[in-house]
């Protein structure tokens, strides 16, 4: 009797993964045309920002959006969906993505005032993390801090990431997700907008991939430090 294999090759979820950061950056691309005075510049790849590095935006009112995009080719099963237990685990040689994400803001925010960390994933939150975020106005959700603090064991836990409770709480105040992100529906509603609300072309549509995709793989692109300061068309 032979093992059900899964249909999904052994590279699928890494290039699913690069096309879901494409569409995410497009998504944001295609903001950016429809409201030009959103940002000032935008950068991809921004090696420079640590582990909140996929897509990273400067606002004109001076806040830098630090999105990072995970991807699971598995949405719908149970076990890829996200608790704070599971945002938190960590081994010897790998810390944990939480700490990933703190230490990189803590390094952002020495430079930049205001910041906003956004994680996009098609995920679905449940347990711990399910019930302490609320959906907020931006369309993100955030931390509810004072359901989180009413659970002391999970917030000492999570204390650990940072030199003090003080600051895990600044961070978790900047910290936004965007959860159930479906690949195939971002991609058709980024289309959608582009060619029905800003009058795109399909000629024009697969410049604007194909552009995006070239940003990704290429350093300091465009030139000089890869910083894209209006919006490609």
């Amino acid at each position: 009797m032979t093992k059900n294999k899964s249909t999904y090759t052994g590279i699928a979820g890494i290039r699913k993964g690069f096309e879901y950061q494409d569409a995410q950056a497009i998504d944001l691309f295609i903001r950016w045309l429809m409201n030009p005075q959103l940002y000032r510049w935008v950068k991809l790849e921004a090696d420079e920002y640590g582990y909140l590095d996929d897509i990273v935006a400067y606002r004109n009112d001076e806040t830098i959006e630090c999105i990072q995009v995970k991807y699971t080719l598995h949405p719908d099963a149970p076990k890829t969906n996200w608790t704070w237990e599971d945002l938190i685990e960590s081994n010897e040689k790998k810390p944990s993505l939480l700490k990933k994400w703190f230490d990189s803001w803590k390094t952002i925010k020495t430079s930049h005032e205001n910041v906003e960390v956004i994680i996009v994933t098609n995920r679905s939150p449940t347990g711990s993390l399910y019930s302490t975020v609320e959906p907020s106005s931006e369309g993100y959700f955030k931390v509810n801090l004072k359901r989180l603090k009413s659970d002391k064991e999970l917030f000492s836990k999570l204390s650990k990431i940072a030199e003090s409770k003080e600051e895990l709480e600044k961070f978790l105040k900047d910290l936004r997700f965007n959860f159930d992100r479906n690949l195939k529906t971002l991609w058709e509603h980024n289309h959608y907008k582009f060619v029905n609300r800003l009058g795109g072309t399909e000629e024009g549509w697969n410049s604007l991939k194909k552009t995006t995709r070239e940003w990704t793989l290429k350093r300091n692109e465009p030139l000089p430090d890869g910083k894209n300061l209006f919006p490609p068309c």
